[in-house]
Parts: C-alpha cells; structure tokens; sequence
C-alpha cells in the first residue's frame, strides 16, 4: 500500500510539473506575440487580454482572453483580437483616451481632417442643403437634384460626386440631428422655466403615440409682485428690452386666462392696458 502510494504521489507530482511546464513554456514565441498584439500579456493564468479587462461592461465575459487562455495557439489570439467584441473594446478605449485630453472624435471628424479646406467648404455646403431637405421635410431623392441646381449655379459642390445622391443626405442626417438636438437640450437645461403641451393620437398601424412640445423662456423678466400693477409692469419691462418701446399704442389683443388679475373689470391687466393704451 505504501509503495502503492508513493507512485500515485509521484505521478502527481510529474503531472504538476509537465501542466506547469505546458502553461509557462508552451512557446517560444511568446515576447513576439505580446509586441505583435497590443493589450495581450502572459500571466499565471495564461495569456490575457487587458483591453478585455480594462473594458469588462462592453468585454464578452465568456471569453478566456478575459480571465486566462492556456492554449498557446496563435490561431486562438489572431482570432481574438479581430473578433467583433475586441474591436468595439479598442474602438471604446480610444474614445476614453481622447475625451481624457479633450480630443474626443467621432467617425466624421476623421473624415473631415482627411480632406482639403476647399473640400471641406464643400461638405459644409452639402450638410446646409442636407438641413434644408430635413427642415423642408422632403424626401432624400430631392438631395441630388438641389445639389446639381448649385451646381449650374456655379457653385464646386459637384466635385464631390460620391456625396452627390440620396444615400448621401441620409448619411448627413444623423450628424445635423445629433447637433439640433444638443443646442436644445442646452437651451433646455438651461432655462429657469418652462411649459409642456401634449397631445395622443393613434396612427394607423393602432399604435398609440404622444407627441410632446416643450416652451422654455430663454430671456425672462422677474415678475416682482403678482397684483395687476406688478404684472403689467413687468410686460412692459419684457417689450422695452426688446426695443418696442410704443408697444401700447400698437396694442389691439391680448391673450390670456381669465383670472381676475388679468381681465377683471375694475383693477386688471386688461384695464390699466386700456387707459395707457
């Protein structure tokens, strides 16, 4: 029996070894592949991809480049560094590594620094006809036939031909949105006030949709006491800043709720209008 055990022991022991062995000499070609693959590195685990690891929200957690792979096959990282999941990994470090010294860049700025100025005064003239068949709401197909109208106009916007189509104004709309959308949301977070209106309808697949209008006050006057004096005090405030100072005597409507402040018989809004109207 104790013989018996001692070789079991020993087999132990060499098996360790040779698995110890495998993990750690597997390839001479280790250091090559660690400077050829940006991100893959050796440890006691096995090989490892930081960027993987660096990026595990967005990684694929059932890869073994995440917690070690043993396999020492060449194959095995050409695969895994060209696999889609890596690739969007590289993609998100470069975003992080710009927006840390505020060089962040998107597809269209990379495109843009590859071209001349004069192309670029080009491209600017094709995303303002872009914003104007969004802004017109007309369809894509009208895009070519406005460009080859500068065009005979005497503009260069022809030498671009690749963005001379549909596909290209499609592409523009993206980017014009995303821009639109940021100028208001600033002007939104930014307000002190505002107003909502909304509406439901259903269109015709049955599908109930809302549509939402949102009211802000970019320039507001401070309305110092909520009595009618105080309320047509500050509307006159509001029309003076903009430089209608006869506002009173143009005055022939007013809109607005029927609060007794507002439209009363004796003391209103509406009266002190009147007499200084």
């Amino acid at each position: 029996m104790a013989d018996h055990a001692d070789q079991k022991l020993k087999q132990t022991s060499l098996l360790s070894f040779l698995t110890n062995s495998l993990v750690h000499n597997h390839s001479p070609h280790q250091s090559k592949w660690q400077q050829d693959f940006d991100g893959l590195i050796d440890t006691k685990n096995g090989m490892v991809c930081t960027i993987f690891q660096d990026l595990k929200n967005i990684s694929d957690a059932s890869s073994s480049f995440l917690t070690g792979n043993k396999t020492y096959r060449i194959e095995s990282i050409r695969s895994h560094f060209m696999s889609p999941k890596h690739l969007c990994c590289v993609q998100a470090k470069l975003v992080q590594e710009h927006a840390q010294v505020g060089q962040l860049q998107g597809p269209m700025d990379v495109v843009i620094q590859k071209i001349g100025d004069k192309n670029k005064i080009i491209l600017s003239h094709m995303f303002n006809t872009a914003y104007f068949v969004l802004k017109e709401e007309l369809p894509f197909t009208k895009f070519p036939s406005l460009v080859r109208l500068q065009v005979k106009n005497g503009s260069d916007l022809g030498r671009i031909q690749s963005y001379v189509n549909d596909k290209a104004c499609a592409r523009f709309a993206p980017h014009i949105s995303a821009y639109v959308r940021e100028k208001i949301t600033d002007e939104v977070q930014n307000s002190d006030v505002l107003s909502v209106i909304f509406d439901g309808a259903t269109d015709c697949a049955i599908s109930e949709v809302e549509i939402v209008y949102c009211r802000i006050c970019v320039e507001g006057v401070d309305l110092e006491h909520a009595h009618s004096q105080g309320t047509f005090d500050a509307i006159d405030r509001a029309m003076t800043k903009f430089g209608c100072n006869d506002w009173k005597e143009k005055l022939v409507a007013i809109g607005c709720d029927g609060a007794k402040v507002n439209i009363g018989v004796n003391d209103s809004v509406a009266t002190r209008m009147k007499a200084d109207g």
